[in-house]
């Protein structure tokens, strides 16, 4: 499939959007720390889904956005995004953080959504579990912390720390810093409206997760109504680049079985 990409002004923001695909809508959130741009994972769902990949307003390139205060404001914004494109019938995925901002988004209104899948998503508080606190980490740590392979985590590193992706990743942590810093990668607030999820929801982790224990997988689960959870074996925090076919495998056979 060929990948389309446009900007998009959108709250006052110039954001780039990738399209590929044909079939039901996927919208892809990413995580934070994202360079790598279209993923093959993205190549292969685009077989038999029209894969959205918007870039986060404040990350990965785009303009200043003077309202993004919040996590919140990131959700509101996706509804808008999904209003403004017409879109419907929407299998929402959300990777890392962007799995927080796609369940912040259902709390609010799962009007334009078919389906949920958080993919090692953080938001929540889980006492006697701390995550790891990325921001003490050197951007090749954090980044060896991602995987549990070290060849993948060595490729990933060639690719990510190259000299033309510098300002993006310093954009990305100063964003994702405003954002997270306080309290540290969770919202208080968002386990007590979770039950207002009303969408089929898939939850997957690696089993191997060492941002986020795998401890968390169960913990959302808990909280959103009907959720069941998918653990991908010799994974670490980002499945789409280390097992992009188990992954894929689990998006597939969870959006056939809700068709």
């Amino acid at each position: 499939m060929t990948m389309h990409e446009r900007v998009m002004e959108l709250c006052g923001v110039r954001t780039p959007v990738r399209t590929s695909g044909r079939g039901p809508a996927l919208l892809v959130l990413e995580g934070a720390n994202n360079v790598e741009g279209w993923l093959p994972l993205y190549d292969s769902l685009a077989r038999d889904f029209t894969v959205i990949l918007p870039a986060h307003p404040g990350y990965t390139g785009t303009g200043p956005a003077p309202w993004l205060d919040s996590i919140s404001d990131l959700a509101n914004y996706y509804l808008d995004f999904m209003q403004s494109e017409e879109l419907s019938g929407v299998h929402l995925l959300g990777l890392s953080i962007g799995g927080w901002i796609a369940a912040d988004l259902a709390v609010r209104n799962t009007a334009r959504l078919a389906s949920l899948t958080l993919v090692g998503a953080p938001g929540l508080y889980l006492p006697g579990c701390e995550p790891l606190d990325i921001f003490l980490r050197s951007d090749a740590q954090f980044i060896d912390d991602l995987f549990v392979s070290s060849d993948v985590a060595q490729a990933a590193k060639a690719r990510a720390l190259a000299p033309e992706h510098e300002d993006l990743l310093l954009q990305n942590k100063v964003t994702t810093a405003k954002l997270t810093w306080q309290p540290r990668f969770y919202d208080p607030d968002l386990r007590k409206w979770l039950h207002r999820i009303d969408v089929p929801t898939k939850i997957v982790w690696g089993a191997d997760d060492r941002i986020l224990p795998k401890a968390y997988a169960d913990e959302w689960a808990k909280l959103v109504p009907g959720a069941r959870t998918s653990i991908i074996e010799a994974c670490g925090h980002v499945p789409q680049i280390e097992r992009p076919d188990a992954l894929e495998k689990i998006i597939r056979t969870f959006i056939q079985s809700r068709a």
